[in-house]
């Protein structure tokens, strides 16, 4: 189905079957609420013809990396189960006849200023674990083999056995 551009290319109808999956899911990137906020509530609006369904679910986060287990959030506008400064929601979608589909128009989140656990962080920095080169190794056997050498005594002398210092000044200072 191409046109060349002098004629153009009229499509009255384009059949697929089936029309419609019959259940689906959409979920959303992380939404960051910033520094010292927390998701409050989720709300949506939704066409649901005959014989279809839309749920809700979200999860939360303090650090992005560990979530809460996702909570289904029954009416529109209703309160997140769980306070985090991080929002993922889900969309679960269904219909039972395949003419016809739920559609989402809109998903808003309301956050505001709240008191959140901190994250805990790490003692240290976890250093990725590298492979040691062979030269490196080697000088570390050769590093350890030396300190296993015995250390000679120190040899000290007395005070007669030692030599004076030569004067600082080989020749005595003039006045001018």
């Amino acid at each position: 189905m191409t046109s060349s551009g002098a004629i153009p290319l009229n499509v009255d109808t384009i059949h697929a079957a089936p029309a419609y999956a019959g259940s689906g899911d959409f979920t959303s990137c992380a939404l960051d609420a910033g520094d010292g906020n927390a998701w409050q509530t989720l709300a949506w609006q939704a066409d649901l013809p005959a014989n279809t369904a839309v749920g809700v679910q979200a999860r939360t986060s303090l650090d992005a990396l560990t979530w809460s287990a996702w909570s289904d959030v029954l009416n529109s506008g209703d309160a997140v189960a769980t306070l985090g400064r991080f929002l993922q929601y889900r969309l679960l979608l269904s219909t039972s006849d395949m003419a016809v589909s739920p559609q989402v128009n809109q998903v808003s989140a309301v956050f505001g200023g709240a008191t959140l656990p901190t994250a805990t962080p790490l003692r240290r920095p976890v250093r990725p674990l590298r492979p040691a080169h062979p030269r490196r190794r080697q000088l570390t056997r050769l590093r350890r083999w030396w300190r296993r050498l015995p250390t000679p005594p120190r040899i000290r002398r007395s005070r007669r056995q030692r030599q004076p210092r030569p004067p600082t000044r080989p020749y005595p200072r003039v006045a001018r």
